[in-house]
């Protein structure tokens, strides 16, 4: 995935995110977050924050996978299983971002520790 550079605060900018492995975390009655986790050229990894409408609204970058998954799991998030999670909607690709849509409560450190 490049660099994300807008042109407008509204322009909208589809995204391919190779992972389809969600990780989720239960926000509230009915609410979740949902996270994916994509390998960069460069070889580092973010951790993508999909909201339900297929919106990526804040990314965190770490240097492996592995510190990804470390961040997700002291972060109370877990591991999407189909069989375990059937009653969670997950979002569907394509997936969107945009300048207007972040919410960066997790990079600026608000809710990630």
């Amino acid at each position: 995935m490049s660099e994300l550079k807008y042109t407008s605060p509204m322009k909208r900018r589809q995204l391919t995110i190779n992972s389809s492995d969600f990780w989720v975390k239960a926000t509230g009655v009915l609410g979740q977050i949902n996270a994916l986790i994509d390998e960069q050229d460069d070889g580092k990894f973010k951790v993508l924050f999909i909201n339900e409408t297929s919106w990526v609204f804040d990314e965190i970058e770490f240097d492996s996978e592995a510190e990804a998954i470390e961040g997700l799991n002291k972060n109370k998030f877990i591991k999407y299983d189909k069989e375990l999670h059937e009653f969670i909607y997950l979002p569907r690709s394509p997936f969107s971002q945009a300048e207007y849509m972040m919410r960066r409560i997790y990079s600026s450190g608000e809710y990630w520790s």
